[in-house]
């Protein structure tokens, strides 16, 4: 054989064998293993909270009136081959213990925990009814949680999926940081740390505290109090029984049907207000790159004292107008102006409305169609009233 061929059939060897290291052993694919599980806790008589660590996976809580735990669900692995499926599954398991403080933990164990099983995927997937008269301390990393007919205090650490709550008879307290959450039925206050999802509120006995990012927020019907801070979170509150403070940036701010006190400031975003009834406290509001709507019949009692700079305003109520340098002002009063009425505009317009009825909707917020008289040349302002709003820091 010649010398050059002999080369020739030793590089296509090297060649072969090299094309052959590289290219991947075709993998067999995952094993999924599931099973389901059943599993009764008894309370110490001591027990007042029960605590809830999870990992991963759904987890419903609903009271009852017997005087146990029953825990039912199911578990399950995603594994490179059967039998590490199978341990890994066997090794996942939700364990009870006692603690300080008259609580009673019940705790994940399983892969990534306490067992050097190695698996791709896993979570664990449960109902837990509980006595509705225990207090609720829930930390769950990622997955759906469901709270629902508890007589006593909730509160819920959570990081990533949706949370409802519904029928809580003591406080509730939420923390989140992705997910939509809904709440129904709370009998006394609600706090809520929430961000990147959507927040649905309805019907809070008594205050309720949020602070939200990144989503869309309804409230209605809270007994007392509503104070709200918020970053790119367009809010419609609605059916108010206490004071509205209201911090918001990037997002509009829609009130409708509230009782007490109004103070609010915007950057970059619309306030629409209507009580949907006779003016009976003060009105503070700050907007800077935005505009204001109030509605306000026509019955009420109210001192105006409005200010807009790089901006329009307009009254359906009669109220002098002047301008000085880049600031419109307007101020007067209803009737014997018992409830202060403050706007502080910057970049936007202001519009102070007639109320059309009692019970404001928001289908009657549109802004107003009109093309406003031209501001009249600089001149002395009247003597000032010292009533700047403050910004809010609820």
């Amino acid at each position: 054989m010649q010398p050059k061929l002999i080369v020739l059939i030793f590089i296509g060897i090297l060649v072969l064998g090299l094309f052959a290291t590289q290219t991947p052993h075709s993998a067999s694919p995952p094993i999924t293993n599931q099973e389901a599980f059943t599993k009764q806790i008894m309370v110490p008589a001591n027990t007042k909270i029960l605590e809830i660590n999870h990992r991963s996976g759904n987890v419903n809580v609903e009271g009852w009136d017997k005087p146990f735990i029953l825990l039912e669900g199911t578990k399950g692995v995603v594994a490179n081959d059967p039998r590490t499926a199978q341990l890994a599954t066997e090794s996942i398991q939700i364990v009870a213990f006692e603690k300080s403080g008259n609580r009673l933990a019940l705790e994940y164990h399983g892969p990534g925990s306490s067992s050097d099983v190695q698996v791709e995927e896993k979570d664990v997937n449960f109902v837990l009814h509980v006595p509705s008269f225990l207090a609720l301390d829930m930390d769950v990393r990622q997955g759906r949680i469901g709270v629902k007919d508890i007589q006593n205090h909730v509160s819920i650490d959570h990081r990533d999926g949706d949370v409802k709550a519904e029928s809580i008879q003591g406080k509730l307290q939420i923390r989140s940081k992705k997910g939509n959450i809904t709440v129904r039925s709370v009998k006394q206050s609600l706090r809520m740390d929430t961000r990147d999802g959507t927040v649905s509120i309805q019907d809070v006995g008594w205050d309720l505290a949020i602070q939200h990012q990144y989503g869309d927020v309804t409230i209605n019907q809270v007994g007392g109090s509503v104070v709200f801070n918020g970053y790119e979170a367009p809010v419609l509150i609605t059916n108010i029984k206490g004071r509205l403070e209201i911090d918001n940036r990037r997002g509009d701010v829609e009130c409708l049907r509230f009782e007490d006190a109004l103070d609010v400031y915007i950057n970059h975003g619309t306030l629409k207000a209507d009580a949907g009834k006779i003016l009976a406290h003060n009105y503070y509001c700050r907007i800077d790159d935005g505009d204001v709507i109030l509605r306000i019949p026509q019955e009420s009692s109210a001192l105006f004292d409005i200010r807009v700079e790089n901006g329009r305003i307009h009254s359906d109520f009669h109220m002098p107008l002047w301008a000085d340098g880049k600031v419109s002002v307007a101020k007067g009063a209803m009737k014997d102006g018992r409830n202060m009425v403050s706007c502080w505009v910057r970049k936007g317009t202001v519009s102070i409305l007639k109320s059309s009825s009692i019970g404001g909707t928001g289908s009657r917020f549109t802004a107003p169609s009109y093309e406003p008289d031209p501001l009249p040349t600089a001149q002395a302002e009247p003597a000032p009233l010292d009533l700047t709003p403050a910004r809010v820091t609820p």
